[in-house]
């Protein structure tokens, strides 16, 4: 038996070598490159599946953060949407309408986002787990178009040192470019965590030639709407990971 028969694609040298590397540096390196040695996240639980999501509770309470310090009630949407959750996960797909950003279908639904469209750049996103998902997965496809990054890097990334190195890292010109020949499409989510304040997605992302890999946007509530949280040397928190198939994620897809 050859020794590559019975292994995934994902694992195999040729491929490791090839579309690996280049999905992350398409998603990766267009959000300044998650440096360091650090593993894939962990993907966690969550159920398959309609947004439900439990009303938002009074404004004019704080909110305790995970250290237990108050911080004060999350602002309203930057663009005027007025659906909000405080709690909530996603057990459907949402309907949604999908149109290319860069090479990559990115959705969108009405009320949830995004609210704004300025030359490419989709911004404003409903406080609710719909919009937290429609954040992430808008990020991924205008990850796809070289022209988007500075933008992307300055008005989604939320405030605190990652995003300073980030922009230093550009400010530095040293983004490298895009490469071309390897196409991604989002096909499937898991909405691994949603506090209101806080939401982390896991996106299946699949490749040409029918690969399938996956990886985390932990996304913070931030003047108005959802924006990537940064390590602190400027990357993605989550490494690109191979997943075998689409088990455990909901389908969702616009290509």
């Amino acid at each position: 038996m050859p020794a590559d028969e019975g292994r995934s694609a994902w694992t195999r040298p040729a491929f490791v070598g090839s579309a690996v590397l280049l999905l992350a540096l398409l998603i990766l390196v267009v959000w300044l490159l998650a440096r360091g040695d650090g593993a894939p996240a962990d993907p966690g639980t969550a159920a398959p599946g309609s947004a439900t999501a439990a009303p938002s509770a009074g404004r004019e309470s704080p909110t305790t953060g995970p250290t237990g310090t108050a911080r004060a009630a999350p602002g309203r949407s930057v663009c005027g949407l007025t659906e909000e959750a405080d709690s909530g996960t996603l057990t459907r797909a949402p309907a949604a309408t999908w149109q290319l950003v860069g090479t990559v279908a990115a959705p969108s639904v009405e009320g949830q986002g995004p609210g704004e469209d300025d030359d490419g750049l989709r911004t404003c996103y409903a406080r609710t787990p719909t919009g937290a998902l429609l954040a992430a997965a808008n990020v991924a496809a205008m990850g796809s178009s070289p022209q988007l990054i500075g933008r992307m890097t300055e008005e989604m990334t939320a405030e605190g040192p990652g995003r300073d190195a980030a922009l230093k890292y550009l400010e530095a010109g040293a983004a490298p470019e895009i490469p071309t020949g390897v196409r991604y499409q989002i096909r499937g989510f898991r909405l691994l965590d949603y506090t209101g304040t806080e939401a982390s997605v896991d996106l299946a992302l699949g490749v040409d030639g029918g690969l399938t890999g996956s990886f985390v946007l932990d996304l913070r509530w931030e003047d108005g709407d959802w924006k990537v949280v940064l390590t602190d040397d400027g990357g993605l928190g989550s490494l690109p990971a191979p997943v075998p198939d689409l088990t455990g994620y909901t389908l969702w897809s616009g290509a």
